[in-house]
């Protein structure tokens, strides 16, 4: 993985391509709607460079992808990240699979001992957080994206907002932290600070746990909501904005492969899970402890693509 990665000197030389690179942020966010087609195949200015480039094989040798999301709050290079989902993508046979690790997980991060997984970042950036998820799940990681809650906020303001039921009354305030969360149940349109807070809210039993049930389902909001054909619109200006708001190391030809591939996911194919565990308190500090068997059986089904009975089949 480490091949990828670019030096800060290096990334300056690619800020032309910030706005090509927020296409595979809006494809997976989206779960592969229609809209990042929109933009590929009816943005004049780039249109015909893309179709050249798709003619050309842009992951040679792979049959699977496993791209990771890292969501920070505000300061691309040394916030916790507080949304860390793997997608796996097959290529032959279009299946997203996605992969929640609480941020709270208790991990080794490489060269600092035993900590919250979400401290990664903070100590070593991408780089290391990768390296870190590497070792909990026994994988390689292909690529990476990494978006601040600005770029979440103004995707959902730019998309009109996002309809979806709050399951309960919501209530926090942080003034340390600048986080007010003030959220009724019942059907409503979230604007882009209410939908963050309804993302972000987890100060309630179910905790993190919860908090990721949350986000997968205003993931699946957002991805039925952008199959209307009105929200398609306003993608180039959601890419116009962005452009601040997000790092990768994929390529542009890489976008433009999984932009024409986000169109044969169907619902149906998308699987999701969490890291399962249970809750643990460790010298006063409330971490995830991940389980590692069940983990395991996890990772083979949904990452790895072993089933259970080809595990005992093995063993045998």
């Amino acid at each position: 993985m480490a091949g990828h990665f670019k030096t800060r000197e290096e990334r300056k030389l690619f800020k032309k391509q910030k706005r090509y690179w927020l296409v595979i942020y809006l494809i997976l966010f989206l779960l592969g709607t229609g809209s990042t087609l929109y933009f590929t195949h009816n943005h004049s200015r780039v249109s015909n460079a893309l179709r050249l480039i798709t003619r050309q094989t842009t992951f040679p040798g792979k049959e699977k992808l496993n791209i990771l999301f890292l969501g920070v709050d505000e300061d691309m290079d040394s916030s916790r990240t507080d949304t860390i989902i793997l997608a796996n993508l097959s290529l032959k046979n279009p299946q997203l699979n996605l992969l929640s690790i609480p941020r709270d997980t208790r991990v080794k991060i490489p060269g600092r001992g035993m900590d919250k997984i979400n401290a990664a970042h903070v100590y070593g950036g991408s780089e290391l957080t990768i390296k870190t998820v590497e070792n909990l799940l026994g994988i390689s990681l292909d690529y990476y994206v990494l978006t601040n809650f600005k770029g979440f906020r103004e995707i959902v303001d730019l998309l009109g907002g996002v309809e979806l039921e709050v399951e309960k009354r919501m209530r926090y305030r942080d003034r340390r932290g600048g986080l007010d969360i003030n959220l009724y149940p019942g059907k409503q349109r979230l604007d882009g600070e209410e939908a963050m807070e309804y993302v972000r809210f987890r100060h309630d039993a179910e905790g993190d746990i919860g908090r990721i049930e949350r986000q997968q389902k205003f993931i699946q909001a957002v991805y039925e909501q952008m199959l209307q054909p009105a929200k398609l619109v306003r993608i180039p200006g959601i890419i116009h904005q962005l452009q601040e708001n997000l790092e990768t190391n994929l390529a542009l030809s890489q976008m433009v492969e999984l932009a024409s591939l986000a169109k044969k996911v169907e619902q149906v194919k998308i699987k999701r899970a969490t890291i399962p565990g249970t809750s643990a308190s460790i010298r006063g500090i409330s971490y995830w402890q991940a389980d590692k068997e069940e983990t395991e059986k996890i990772v083979d089904e949904l990452i790895k693509g072993i089933s259970s009975s080809q595990e005992e089949g093995r063993e045998d």
